[in-house]
């Protein structure tokens, strides 16, 4: 008797002992964050495109500032950094005209460019640009400050770019001006 006395008592005080010592934590569920969305990263091919628009812009303001300088009579040096083929001629005769002419700008010109014919990958040396160019607030002035008649307003230009020796380069284009309208893509 004196034992199983023992074993109940023992079971009385058990629920009693577990009151008094420390209780344990409850489980608690640990929920998952949710990431912060992130910018895919470019692929090569959109890294190319970004690297032929940059090139174009550049170029384009060099030659700008040079023709908003009244032109130069070696503007090759400057310019074959950023212009190759007959775009090269181009800007190097016309910058010399402007410098032996006594022509200079007054007003800004501004474009929007994009690439519409990107590389197909980043070993394609060839892309194209379409570039509207506004030039309804730019005046050429003559030597005398009369106004040059430029006879439009606004280029949307077919711009051929190559890549030579690893460096976008404007290579070649066509343009279509317009007199007073302004083309959608100057928009």
């Amino acid at each position: 008797m004196r034992r199983q006395l023992a074993a109940v008592s023992l079971l009385l005080l058990l629920p009693i002992a577990a009151c008094r010592s420390e209780p344990e934590p409850a489980p608690t569920a640990v929920l998952p964050t949710p990431a912060p969305p992130t910018a895919q990263s470019p692929t090569p091919e959109e890294r190319e495109s970004e690297a032929v628009l940059r090139a174009y812009n550049e170029g384009q303001q060099v030659a700008e500032d040079l023709f908003q300088q009244g032109g130069d009579l070696d503007a090759e040096e400057t310019l074959a950094p950023y212009f190759s083929g007959p775009l090269l001629d181009f800007y190097t005769r016309e910058l010399a005209r402007f410098r032996r002419d006594g022509l200079t700008l007054d007003g800004p010109m501004t474009w929007k460019a994009t690439v519409t014919d990107p590389p197909a990958s980043p070993d394609d040396n060839t892309a194209r640009i379409t570039s509207c160019a506004d030039y309804s607030r730019q005046r050429v002035l003559e030597k005398d400050g009369e106004t040059f008649d430029r006879g439009f307003d606004y280029s949307v230009d077919a711009i051929d770019m190559r890549k030579v020796d690893g460096i976008w380069k404007t290579h070649n284009g066509r343009s279509e001006p317009s007199v007073s309208r302004r083309p959608p893509q100057c928009s």
